[in-house]
């Protein structure tokens, strides 16, 4: 029997038993039913019922349900625990923390209620609350790998570093191939200054994951490099290509692997190579130009536009949408940081991340590396190696703007303090050193766009630029799609659909908070406006 017919015949049998479970479940749902007709003052009818609408998901029955059944006793752990359950879901989280602290009440031992208590306390902030409940869970059932890693996290919130790292790594016991665990681990680890443990720990996620880019996170090459452990990352790379020979993101990371070990002629190869492997996916007949033209010659100009930000602006989107006009042929990655941060690796290295497009051809290419905007040389740097480049910025309001930038590098570990706390250490460093210029790390000072845009208009000519409102993007991408393609020169092109990239979901900043970024921006936003002869105010 052929492999193609085991597989019909394997999911027709799931199709028939899932249908068959169904049916049982419909029946059991009218037996219930007749159960609490007779039965119409037993808790436990009701009990039954209730559960019969969860195997069903019909969330909205079974709450009604388990709230009769407790109405007739109040009692009943697992009716308080399942309850608890569907307001979850529904993100009632306050309802939710009240009925597994019932549950916990009436019986103490289900590790379970404790658990999702803690993952309802965590939505609500609770921090120290949550980090209890867990602890309690992990008493009543050592053995549960979640409920470990819940603990860490709320930990790391916590900034106990000590006590994530032992909560992490009693986790990673039984269950050591979890790259998340793994990696927050590290976060920890980093906090505690133990630089060799965090290379360890390093080095043991890139098996488990070896296309993950990791030129996005500056602590991982930084910390093998100090530790001289970048050897070992090369063997470990090596040997994962040999497993998976076409992964674009493998040969990324092993060049990168090579340039920190500043060997630079030695990491091209494996750029080029990964690019190839992508045109030959996505632009074959461009890759087979090049390997059988005798006489090629690139464009002498070989960028056509660059999106210099703002980060969390909407840059990710932007460059996603263009990718998939048919005479823009993308980068190998997003961003590639040369101008800004990467600039001694050479123009070789810089060009090795871009197809080579004919001379005379209308394709473009181009990156989007929202770091360029507020890096003080990259503006001059430009001018001197593509004077002719046209450069695409997109501008959010500079309070929203601030507040995704924080809870991005919450996710990455990179920030422990409250928004809050946080905003007051940002406002504190650009008072302490009078500038915005040159402090990265500041999501604050990255907001104040008038002193980065009247730089770069210092250096390139105005025409060259093409600004436009996050805002209006995000609210009809394909009419500013029209601008930029105009902008570039090319014919117009629409998508079926827009979907958000990089974008992060997190509860909103007290009204208090907003206030004090708004008012610190409103003077540079009116100069701004007025610079740019247009409303850039963002009022709202």
């Amino acid at each position: 029997m052929s492999i193609l017919l085991v597989s019909t015949l394997q999911t027709k049998l799931d199709r028939l038993q899932a249908k068959i479970k169904h049916k049982g479940i419909v029946l059991e749902l009218v037996f219930r039913k007749t159960g609490v007709r007779l039965n119409p003052q037993n808790p436990w009818s009701h009990y039954h019922l209730a559960k019969c609408f969860l195997k069903l998901k019909r969330w909205q029955d079974a709450e009604v349900v388990y709230r009769k059944t407790l109405e007739l006793n109040p009692e009943i752990a697992l009716a308080h625990h399942e309850l608890g359950d569907i307001l979850q879901k529904k993100k009632q989280w306050s309802d939710a923390v009240e009925c597994y602290q019932q549950a916990i009440h009436h019986n103490d031992q289900f590790s379970w209620s404790f658990h999702n208590l803690g993952d309802a306390l965590k939505e609500l902030g609770q921090w120290h609350e949550a980090a209890d409940a867990y602890r309690q869970a992990a008493e009543r059932n050592p053995d549960f790998f979640a409920t470990h890693s819940h603990l860490a996290d709320v930990l790391m919130r916590l900034q106990d570093w000590q006590g994530a790292v032992a909560a992490y790594r009693q986790g990673l016991r039984l269950n050591g191939q979890d790259f998340e665990s793994l990696y927050n681990l590290a976060a920890a680890l980093e906090q505690l200054g133990d630089r060799p443990a965090v290379a360890d720990t390093y080095l043991k996620l890139i098996p488990l994951k070896p296309d993950f880019p990791w030129y996005y996170y500056s602590f991982f090459w930084k910390t093998l490099q100090a530790e001289n452990r970048l050897t070992e990352a090369e063997t470990a790379y090596k040997q994962a290509l040999n497993l998976d020979s076409t992964n674009i993101e493998i040969y990324i990371n092993l060049g990168d692997t090579l340039i920190h070990q500043k060997r630079i002629s030695d990491s091209l190869p494996y750029y080029e190579k990964a690019l190839d492997i992508k045109l030959s996916r996505h632009y074959p007949s461009l890759l087979e130009e090049r390997t059988n033209t005798p006489s090629f010659q690139c464009k002498a100009n070989r960028l056509d536009f660059i999106i210099l930000g703002a980060q969390k602006a909407g840059t990710s989107s932007l460059y996603a949408y263009m990718a998939h006009h048919p005479d823009i042929v993308p980068a190998l990655r997003k961003e590639v940081e040369f101008w800004s941060w990467k600039f001694y690796r050479g123009l070789d290295w810089y060009f090795a991340h871009f197809p080579q497009i004919p001379e005379g051809s209308h394709l473009q290419t181009g990156e989007a590396c929202p770091g360029y905007l507020d890096f003080y040389e990259t503006a001059e740097r430009l001018r001197e190696a593509l004077p002719n480049i046209k450069l695409i910025i997109l501008l959010r309001n500079p309070v929203d703007r601030a507040i995704s930038h924080y809870h991005h590098w919450v996710r990455r570990n990179q920030e422990s303090l409250g928004l809050e706390e946080a905003i007051e250490a940002k406002f504190h460093e650009i008072e302490e050193k009078g500038r915005v210029w040159r402090i990265h790390s500041n999501y604050i000072a990255r907001g104040v766009y008038v002193e980065f845009i009247k730089h770069w208009f210092s250096i390139f000519p105005r025409e060259q630029f093409l600004i436009l409102k996050s805002e209006d993007f995000y609210e009809n991408p394909g009419q500013s799609l029209d601008k930029v393609y105009e902008f570039i020169g090319l014919p117009t092109y629409q998508l079926s659909s827009y979907k958000k990239y990089n974008s992060g979901q997190y509860s909103p900043a007290e009204v208090s908070v907003r206030q004090k970024i708004a008012e610190f921006y409103k003077p540079y936003n009116q100069e701004l406006s007025q610079l740019l002869d247009a409303d850039f105010t963002w009022e709202k």
